[in-house]
Formats: C-alpha cells, structure tokens, sequence
C-alpha cells in the first residue's frame, strides 16, 4: 500500500517479514540485535523499531541513530525514511541548526551520529537517552555500545537495538 502527498510522493508502508516482526515489536527486551544476511531487511527493521520508540513507547524523549560513517546515514539511513513516508511527519534539522536531527510529531528528538571519530563517541557522554539504534553494529567501535548503555536514562521503556551483518567473532559476538 502507498500513501501520496500532494507532490506526488507516495510512501510505502512497512509490511514486516516473519523473520522482523520480533526484532521490531518485542517490548520485553532491554537489548536487541537482528544479525542476519546481506539484503534481509535490517535496516527497514530498525527504521520501523526506531518509529514505534519515537511515537509509542517513548513520545516525546530523545533517542539516537548511530551508524558508522555520516555516508551511510545519508545515503541508506535517510532515504529510507523518506521512502516509507516518516520524513513526511518528522522534521529533519541539518548538524549546523542548534537543535540537528529529526523532531517528531510529539516533541521527541532522534540524533543522527556517526561513529567514525572518537569524539562523536564521546558526545554521547552528555545525553539521557530513551533508546538507542545501532546500524552495522560491527563496524560501530565497542566504546559507543558501552557509553550508549550508559546513557538509557530516560523513557518509558529504555531500550538499546542493533542491526548488523556478521564479521566473525568481534566485539559484537
């Protein structure tokens, strides 16, 4: 199914695979991964994960997006989120506004970092968090998942998730 607006962009809607449904709605969780395979839908899946934190589970808190290159939230991340039609309803501030990320319906904020240098990381150190996404997780440095536990303080249900695709046995094994 897909919804037009009235410049003509039609957003689709997220049907999820068997294999993501529990990834995306498990609420008993505090720590999620889905590992899986080139192509499955990991990305979709935290994307649909991330909109029921900002608009249900969460409303209104801070949450976070962490891949590890600003390319890959460009270039995958972002366009996804249009193509499915949440860019329609939340508003994206560029990292030069004082307040840089998506703002949602509800008054929530979701930063959009990177993780390629040391000092993003660190900038986690500030912030209480409600929940946080971590893409391709195995090319995140294991620093950012411990500061990022450490920063669940606030929300409803605090809940860390990643997606990834296997590397061998690194820190994300």
């Amino acid at each position: 199914m897909a919804v037009a607006n009235e410049d003509g962009f039609e957003a689709e809607t997220i049907e999820p695979f068997k294999e993501q449904t529990p990834f995306i709605y498990d609420r008993e969780k505090r720590y999620y991964g889905f590992v899986s395979g080139s192509g499955a839908g990991k990305t979709v899946a935290g994307i649909a994960r991330t909109e029921l934190n900002a608009e249900e589970w969460n409303c209104g808190a801070m949450g976070a997006i962490i891949a590890p290159t600003s390319r890959m939230i460009k270039n995958n991340i972002i366009p996804l989120m249009r193509r499915f039609g949440y860019l329609e309803e939340w508003e994206y501030k560029s990292t030069h506004s004082d307040e840089p990320g998506l703002h949602g319906p509800e008054g929530g904020r979701i930063l959009l970092l990177s993780a390629s240098d040391e000092r993003t990381i660190e900038y986690l150190n500030g912030l209480n968090l409600a929940y946080i996404w971590m893409d391709e997780h195995r090319d995140i440095p294991s620093r950012a998942t411990e500061i990022g536990i450490q920063r669940l303080r606030s929300g409803n249900y605090r809940n860390l998730y990643i997606t990834t695709t296997p590397r061998g046995k690194n820190h994300t094994y």
